[in-house]
């Protein structure tokens, strides 16, 4: 089952002040309204997503030395294929 994860303002990449409040634009409805529309799809194929968009952020050099290989051991379901 996917469970949804609360993020902070700082990890969604809005702009943040140094206390972490948003100082930045709300998001658009437009926005909004698409991240809801995108539930249903995380909920059933979740886990197929995330080992697809890892196996493509993998397989380029320069992105992998941005990741942190030692959580790529397949211990996470998210990571298991």
């Amino acid at each position: 089952m996917f469970h949804a994860v609360k993020l902070t303002k700082q990890a969604a990449g809005l702009p943040t002040d140094k206390s972490g409040a948003c100082n930045g634009t709300p998001l658009s409805q437009t926005t909004i309204d698409t991240v809801k529309a995108t539930v249903p799809a995380l909920a059933q194929h979740g886990r197929e997503i995330v080992a697809e968009m890892y196996d493509r952020l993998l397989a380029d050099p320069e992105i992998r030395t941005l990741l942190n290989q030692s959580h790529q051991n397949g211990a996470s379901p998210s990571a298991q294929h």
